[in-house]
């Protein structure tokens, strides 16, 4: 069970905040991906996990049908050409797109 603090904040338990969107925080940042070859249900699935392998990774959103990735990230720990050629290795060739 977590502890609250008196803000209310949680402290402990689940680490989720109510924000776990992809909203950028002063030390994250936003990126929009252009996902190529994404065309069955487990391909946002492969995109994510190898956008997560990425250290620094915060959260990641794919959508199929645009072939996009939003990733949220600390641009002290990596870079969007990194989190693009983890996605490409894992055989979905990406780079940073227009949103």
């Amino acid at each position: 069970r977590a502890a609250r603090r008196s803000s209310g904040e949680h402290v402990g338990g689940n680490s989720a905040s109510p924000a776990s969107g992809p909203v950028a925080s002063d030390s994250e940042q936003v990126v929009e991906l252009v996902v190529e070859g994404m065309h069955c249900g487990t391909c946002p699935i492969t995109v994510r996990t190898a956008a997560r392998s990425v250290p620094g990774v915060v959260d990641v959103q794919v959508t199929m049908g645009p072939g996009r990735a939003r990733v949220r990230y600390r641009p002290s720990e990596t870079d969007p050409a990194r989190i693009a050629a983890a996605i490409t290795d894992s055989g979905y060739p990406a780079r940073a797109g227009d949103k």
